[in-house]
């Protein structure tokens, strides 16, 4: 395994792309596991619900805890 880090402003937002299975995800799990909301747009339930309902992900967002200062929303091209 290849030591990765991403370097991040504070206040911008990146798009991280790459080929399938290069470890994309599990990168951005590592990294933003103990300090950021991960929103798996994978999950077919929780993408069903947001499809439905857009602002809630204002919600979730809303709702995330003091310590998660950066939000994670994985596979949005997915569907």
């Amino acid at each position: 395994m290849y030591n990765r880090s991403i370097l991040l402003d504070k206040n911008h937002s990146f798009f991280h792309f790459g080929q399938r299975g290069t470890g994309k995800s599990y990168l951005l799990r590592e990294i933003f596991e103990d300090n950021g909301l991960y929103i798996n747009l994978f999950d077919s339930k929780l993408y069903r619900q947001l499809l439905s309902s857009p602002w809630k992900i204002r919600e979730l967002i809303k709702a995330k805890k003091p310590n998660q200062n950066v939000v994670v929303i994985d596979e949005i091209q997915a569907y």
